[in-house]
């Protein structure tokens, strides 16, 4: 922006990203950008720190041309007199696109300070000078950048850039076709995800009417894509025109990979892998997207079981970018690159792990919802508790996300896992689920919910949680909003250590990645091990 004119090439990708690292713009983007193309669109730009096209960079007066040789065509171009930018006019107010930049910043960049910071200083070149905006610029980054926010968020940077590179995927093919196996929102998701890559779809289901709602489902993502602007009607209907639905696996295609989705039951995805062994190549790899189960146990009945690796979706897999990537002790390191580099060729975080109940990421989450509900046993009740860590930055509370993903697969988790006794805190659970307490869907969890879909405390879920505290005889405490999150956080970093400690995980960061990608822990942290390490209470 300091020259005098700009010329992209076709593929150039533009941004002004320092909010992501927990800065502002320096070198005079904030006082460039708003004098080029005016305050509303400079605010948006700097706010998000989103990248953004060539196209659309010469829409928005961001560059002056596209040329496939630009340094030829910058050269050759004789742009209409004006003044350099730093000789420019202060630019026009626009409060309303200011607002509605600072909206949007407080969305995607929830709780940091570096958005609001760039975005206020690209409205104060209507006022500021262009020198005297240079300085307080200067100034904003300098205090800005040695704070702990821009520490955390420059970790997180790199750490994402390492995971990227932990397998070398330079001589790997990209995949071309694929096979996922059930129809559901998860299989859905993924079929959708790989046409997106660019990756030919054969869907299999059981019958007629699961394969129609399967078509029904990919149709639904495809328009809510476009409605997010994630893609116009013509990359939509593309998307589904590359699909192919099949009714067992007697006339699927010859593919690269397979990747079962269906029910979380081990008999069920023994049998499926079996026959996607049966039915492809036997250099294609098989995945299975289990959330908890034994990758090991799962390919016992296969003939080669080293082609078997876990790609762990989360949901919904179309949006989500995390993907566990996981080896079971025996898979091929071919099949695990090419499972590795297919996520890369999603666009996905793949990050590294092996073999044990709930991998990391939902391995994390179990102890938390453990520790959760022990605290309702001390004292606490499920609306503090999801309060308290709403506080710290997550998302949502563990009580109000096992609303969302219903009550009764946790309750099945833990008697598979642990049984039930006199002690066993998740009796609480059973109550519920057997009142037909078993989530949003049935419109009563922990919470009650109307039909806004907005939840309330419920005096019922109160009313059992007591009367099992009661029964089992634990001290009432009372605990403020921080020290039930110190508690819980103590408790998931607890969880990560002894991941690390067995090998599940290489590295802390790879459990910091899988946190911010797949559960929302708060970018600005760092992930949970790298604000454990930082924290002052860690």
């Amino acid at each position: 922006m300091a020259c005098d004119a700009r010329v992209a090439a076709p593929s150039a990708r533009l941004a002004l990203p320092e909010v992501k690292l927990g800065v502002v713009p320096g070198s005079g983007g904030t006082q460039r950008l708003p004098r080029l193309i005016g305050i509303g669109p400079a605010a948006g730009i700097v706010g998000l720190g989103e990248m953004f096209d060539a196209a659309e960079a010469l829409r928005l007066g961001v560059i002056d041309g596209i040329a496939e040789d630009a340094v030829a065509a910058a050269l050759a171009l004789t742009p209409p007199p004006r003044p350099r930018l730093s000789q420019a006019p202060n630019p026009e107010p626009a409060p309303d696109a200011v607002a509605a930049a600072r909206a949007a910043a407080a969305r995607r960049h929830r709780r940091q300070a570096a958005p609001e910071a760039a975005i206020r200083l690209v409205e104060e070149t209507a006022t500021t000078g262009f020198a005297a905006g240079l300085d307080a610029e200067r100034a904003r980054f300098d205090a800005l950048r040695i704070t702990p926010e821009a520490r955390a968020l420059r970790h997180v940077f790199f750490a994402e850039r390492v995971a990227r590179r932990a397998l070398d995927t330079q001589g790997e093919a990209p995949v071309n076709t694929a096979v996922v196996v059930g129809g559901g929102l998860m299989g859905a998701g993924i079929a959708f995800a790989l046409r997106r890559a660019g990756i030919a779809v054969a869907l299999v289901e059981t019958g007629g009417e699961a394969a129609a709602r399967a078509e029904a489902t990919l149709a639904r993502l495809a328009d809510e894509a476009v409605g997010r602007g994630k893609a116009t009607r013509a990359e939509a209907e593309g998307f589904l025109a590359g699909m192919g639905y099949h009714i067992g696996m007697a006339t699927l295609p010859p593919a690269e990979i397979a990747i079962e989705a269906v029910f979380e039951d081990m008999g069920l995805k023994q049998r499926v892998l079996a026959e996607l062994e049966a039915a492809l190549p036997a250099d294609a790899v098989l995945a299975t997207n289990t959330s908890y189960m034994d990758i090991r146990q799962i390919g016992q009945g296969l003939r080669d079981p080293a082609r078997l690796i876990g790609l762990h979706f989360f949901s919904p897999a179309h949006v989500m970018p995390l993907v566990e990537v996981i080896r079971t002790g025996i898979s091929a390191p071919a099949a695990v690159r090419r499972g590795f580099a297919l996520a890369l060729q999603m666009d996905k975080m793949p990050v590294l792990a092996r073999v044990c109940e709930g991998f990391i990421g939902n391995r994390i989450l179990a102890s938390l919802r453990d520790a959760a509900e022990l605290l309702t046993m001390q004292g606490a009740t499920p609306w503090d508790i999801d309060a308290a860590m709403e506080w710290f930055g997550m998302p949502l509370g563990p009580f109000a996300t096992q609303d969302l993903s219903g009550l009764e697969i946790g309750l099945a988790r833990r008697r598979r896992l642990h049984g039930t006794g006199p002690g066993d805190t998740s009796a609480a659970i059973g109550h519920l689920v057997a009142a037909g307490r078993t989530g949003r869907k049935a419109g009563r969890g922990w919470y009650d919910y109307g039909r806004d879909g907005r939840r309330t405390p419920s005096a019922e879920t109160a009313d059992i949680l007591a009367a099992e505290a009661h029964r089992l005889g634990h001290p009432r405490l009372a605990l403020t909003r921080d020290e039930i999150a110190r508690r819980l956080i103590a408790r998931m970093t607890e969880e990560g250590r002894a991941i690390l400690a067995e090998g599940i995980a290489d590295r802390p960061e790879d459990i910091d990645l899988v946190m911010i990608h797949g559960y929302g822990f708060p970018r600005e942290k760092g992930g949970l091990m790298w604000h454990a390490h930082n924290s002052p209470a860690g």
